[in-house]
Parts: C-alpha cells; structure tokens; sequence
C-alpha cells in the first residue's frame, strides 16, 4: 500500500522542508569515509534520531531514505494541532559505543534543535512551545515505538500556525501502527545505566520541562547564508598529512564568528545562564595563543597563554592524537555547563548535553560561511580542560568543536 503523504497545504510544504534540509540526505561525497551527509552531524554517521511530525490529527514519520513522510495513521486526539517529534532509537547507536550512545544521541539531538529553530525561523515559524524530556505514553502508543528502548527527546509544538482556510491535506488510507520487525529490547538490558535513566523518565509523568520559544538574533543567518552553511558545512578530521596546514586564520573572520555566534547562543539557547563558551586560539593573526574565554557580549578574555601549540594540544585528547593534529587547527571551541541547580541527575545529563550541542551547532552554522570545516569531539580529557579553563567545580566540559582549513579539494555531489 502506498504510504506517501500528498499535500497542497503551505504551512505543512514549508515544516517538511525544514525537517528535509535537516535530516534529510544533502549530498554523496566518495572521498571521505562517511559518503552520505545530512545537514547535520552525527558520530560514525549513524543518526539514531528520527523525526515524527502529527499535523492536525495526521500522523507522519520522516523517511530520509526516500526524502518522502511516510503516513502512519490518524490521531484524533490532535486534530488542532502541529507537533514536530524528536526520538532516539538508542540501540541504532549503542551497538557501537555502549551507554555512551545515550550522551551522544542526545548531542545530535542538539544539533538538530539549533537547525530546526533556524530553517523554522525563515520559514515563518519564530515562536513556539517546546516540551523537554518528557514523557508521553500517547505518542509512543499511537506512534508504536517502545519506550523501554527510545527516548522521547522534545516536541515542538506549533498549533499557533494552523490556518482553516489554507489546509488542503489528503493522504494515502490509513494504515494502522507499523510494527517493528526488529526489537533491542534485550540488548539494552546489558546496559543498566541506560535502563535506569529511561525509567526515571519515563517515572516523570505530570511534571513539564518547557519553554515558549521566539527566535531572537540582531545577527542570524538570512535564507541565503543559512541554506549556504547547511549545503556547504564541512567535518573533515585534521589528519596529519591531509590536513595540517596549519593556516592562520584572520583576525576579522575569527571575531566575525564569534559576535554572531554569541547573539545566537546567548539569545536562543534555553537557560543560556548555564553556559559558558571557551576557545583554545592556536594561530589567528593578531591574537596570542592561549585559551580566552568569550562573553556573551562577544569580548574574549584570557585565561592563560601558552608557549608550545603542538604540546599543549596532544594534553586535551584522550585518545587519537598521533593521528589528528588538533593543532592544525587554528581554533578550538569548548562549551561547559553549570551542573548545580534544582535539576535532577538525569535532567543534567541531558541538558548538559542538548543545550552544549545546541551551543556548539550555532559556532558550527557560521564558521561554514567562511569555507571553514567544523568538527565536534567528544573524546577529550575533561579533567585537563577544566583545570586548563579554570572552572569551577558546578562546571562541566561537554563539547568541543575544532575549526579550520583543509587542503584538499572535496568532490560533493548534491541531492536536489
């Protein structure tokens, strides 16, 4: 039975757009070991999040495989309302880092919220509500997902849009609730950590994490810089040999990355209060290296200098280093956050995680406009940084994203 959605309706036309130039796949690249990219970035290229959308009763789930909605079945409960979903199929990701796949399916996540708020913001869509970490039962039942081993990361909500008088939606006959042929449940069960954290969330029922966004930026991307950035964002490595050129990188680019890329975070990253964003300059004209730390108003103030860049960055990875030279790099960006509060445990994991990303996604978006590759890591010393940094001790390192140049040429192939 064909399940493609067939649509006339505008504001369903531009919401699918923006989920497609998010998740979607952009382009081939047969050079680099990860040939398909999407417009965002993922570890090992696996993206264990997947993107649900119930459009005034219709429910929908993102194919990326065809770039197409598959229809799954009609919820009337929903029929005033708009809901795009984010969940985390954990075992897509965990097969390959264990219960670290948990911190980093709710990184990608991240990523995936700073690009959403973005392509919704230029798409007409700059106020809505978001709902954190919550747990739902309705929409894994009507959805038939399991959530025993996915996470339901957030819901954006905006039933504010509907139009009575522009929808025109029709739709292939219902389906009922697709099965799964495969289930992880007993995989996941060797991981405790990760059950333990599922069951306290899923335990959370009543209580509501939210926000009412509105997109706020004297300085955000236009249309044109945006879909530039997301067609044109680079992750190569700084392998030795491939990519250590070790280019210096203008002053004017350098404080032009970071003025727009503090209005962004600092305007539109929820509890912003609880971050603080770092770099490590290793060669910018006019700027001694050491690590500064960026204000919210876009000054950088120094911490430390240091006298030997290869030295000082072979200290910060735990692993890799005799194959990635982070000093090629002519700056490295660090994001911490404030762990104290009222939160509980679980809710620090993850929003540590998702606001970093968050945070490290804005930095990403606009190095891109400057034919810059941007690469975040996770597989850092977090004990050295945070010494090196001067933290507090309520603080956290959570992400770091390297940027700089590469010195091959790249041969992409765009998907239309």
């Amino acid at each position: 039975m064909d399940k493609k959605v067939f649509y006339t309706d505008e504001n369903f036309t531009n919401i699918s757009n923006v989920i497609k130039y998010t998740l979607g796949i952009l382009s081939y690249q047969y050079d680099n070991p990860y040939i398909y990219h999407r417009g965002v970035p993922s570890a090992r290229n696996v993206h264990p999040n997947e993107c649900y959308v119930i459009y005034r009763g219709h429910a929908l789930r993102y194919n990326p495989k065809i770039n197409e909605f598959e229809y799954i079945t009609n919820i009337d409960l929903f029929t005033n309302n708009i809901y795009i979903i984010l969940i985390s199929d954990l075992w897509r990701i965990m097969k390959f880092y264990g219960e670290f796949g948990l911190a980093l399916s709710i990184l990608d996540s991240g990523h995936i919220l700073s690009q959403l708020k973005q392509l919704l913001n230029i798409n007409g869509f700059s106020k809505f509500r978001i709902d954190y970490m919550l747990d739902k039962g309705v929409f894994f039942q009507k959805l038939g997902l399991d959530f025993r081993q996915m996470m339901l990361n957030y819901i954006i909500d905006l039933s504010e849009y509907i139009d009575e008088n522009r929808e025109n939606f029709r739709t292939a006959k219902n389906l009922d609730v697709p099965i799964r042929k495969y289930s992880y449940l007993e995989e996941i069960t060797f991981f405790p950590n990760v059950i333990n954290f599922l069951e306290k969330v899923n335990m959370s029922k009543g209580k509501e994490i939210y926000n009412m966004f509105e997109f706020k930026s004297e300085k955000y991307l236009n249309r044109d810089e945006l879909l530039l950035s997301i067609k044109n964002r680079e992750s190569n490595h700084s392998y030795f040999g491939i990519f250590s050129t070790k280019k210096f990188l203008e002053t004017e680019i350098f404080y032009e990355i970071i003025n727009r890329s503090t209005d962004l975070i600092f305007n539109n990253v929820f509890h912003s209060e609880n971050i603080r964003v770092f770099c490590l300059v290793n060669s910018v004209f006019g700027i001694k290296p050491g690590y500064y730390e960026i204000k919210e108003d876009g000054k950088i103030e120094n911490i430390s200098y240091i006298d030997d860049i290869y030295t000082e960055n072979c200290k910060i990875l735990n692993d890799s280093h005799q194959n990635i030279d982070l000093s090629s790099n002519p700056v490295l960006f660090f994001v911490s956050y404030d762990i104290s509060g009222s939160f509980s445990d679980e809710e620090k994991i993850y929003f540590s995680h998702l606001l970093s990303a968050e945070t490290i996604h804005y930095i990403s978006t606009i190095v891109s406009l400057f034919g810059l590759y941007s690469r975040p890591i996770k597989n850092f010393k977090d004990d050295y940084l945070e010494r090196a940094l001067r933290l507090d001790n309520d603080d956290r390192i959570i992400y770091v994203l390297m940027v700089g140049r590469g010195n091959t040429y790249n041969y992409k192939i765009y998907f239309s």
